[in-house]
This record gives C-alpha cells, sequence and structure tokens, in this order.
C-alpha cells in the first residue's frame, strides 16, 4: 500500500498530504486551548510564516496578549470571520525550540508558591507561564501575589 501517513508527511511536508487536520484542531481549542495556540506558533516559526490564524476565544486573546508582552509575538487583531491573524517575532535568536509546552488535560502540573520560586531560580531569565486562580500569570506576577498555579508553559 505504499508509505504511511506519517512517513508521506515527513518526506512532502505538512500541506502537500493536508497533515493538519481541522477536527483535531478544534478538539484542541476546545480542552487545550494553550496547548492549540502554542502548537500553532511553533509550526508557524518553523515554516517562517509572516502570520497565522487561530480561533478566537477569551483564553486564545488572553494567552496571546501575554505572549506579545513577552515579545514572543509582534502583534494579532481579529478578522471579520471570527478568527485572529497573530503575527510572529522573528530575530537571530528566535526558534520553536525555545517554548515548551506542559499542558496536558489528565494530570496536569501543579506548581505551589514553594516551588514556584525554586523553578524560577532555576531557569534564570526564562518565562515561566501559570494558570492560576488570578487567570494566566508570569511566574514574577505570581510570587509578587505568592500564588501558585497549573504550569502552561516556559518560554527561555
Amino acid at each position: 500500500m505504499g508509505a504511511s501517513l506519517i512517513g508521506k508527511a515527513l518526506n512532502f511536508g505538512f500541506r502537500e498530504c493536508r497533515f493538519d487536520s481541522y477536527v483535531p484542531s478544534l478538539i484542541n481549542l476546545l480542552a487545550l486551548p494553550y496547548s492549540y495556540t502554542l502548537n500553532h506558533l511553533k509550526i508557524a516559526i518553523r515554516r517562517k510564516a509572516f502570520y497565522f490564524l487561530l480561533y478566537n476565544t477569551k483564553k486564545v486573546v488572553r494567552f496571546l496578549r501575554i505572549l506579545r508582552e513577552l515579545n514572543v509575538i509582534r502583534r494579532f487583531h481579529t478578522t471579520p470571520s471570527a478568527l485572529i491573524k497573530v503575527f510572529p517575532t522573528y530575530s537571530k535568536e528566535v526558534n520553536s525550540s525555545y517554548i515548551r509546552n506542559y499542558t496536558r488535560s489528565k494530570n496536569p502540573v501543579v506548581l505551589r508558591y514553594k516551588a514556584l520560586a525554586l523553578l524560577s531560580k532555576f531557569f534564570g531569565n526564562s518565562t515561566i507561564i501559570i494558570h492560576s486562580s488570578q487567570g494566566l500569570l508570569t511566574h514574577r506576577e505570581a510570587l509578587e501575589q505568592a500564588t501558585g498555579g497549573i504550569l502552561v508553559c516556559i518560554i527561555a
């Protein structure tokens, strides 16, 4: 029967065999909006895309605001078709390996205040993004508020 779907994706790229399907993307958006956003961002950075599109939800917009503050993306704006156009930031150092995704639906990584303080010393200049009862916070904001939360990602 020829090569498998994964083999075709490796040989010809994602676009030729329609590897990025729409149904799992919608399921990821509802269950894991932060993972959905980070995966699209990583793919866009690897492809050196000028912009990419995301579905418009409140959680995605909040997460994009934090990414804009951290200079991971340049800007974003909504389109009339309820999509968001996101423009990644490019520089000599930018690649998709500096973003680590820790979002998962089962057994999420929960960081208490003390663990967050230790991790912030360990990672140095990296930024840890957590989801707490106050919403999405960077580790610096969480340490100021003396709170912990669920680990979303680490941006080096």
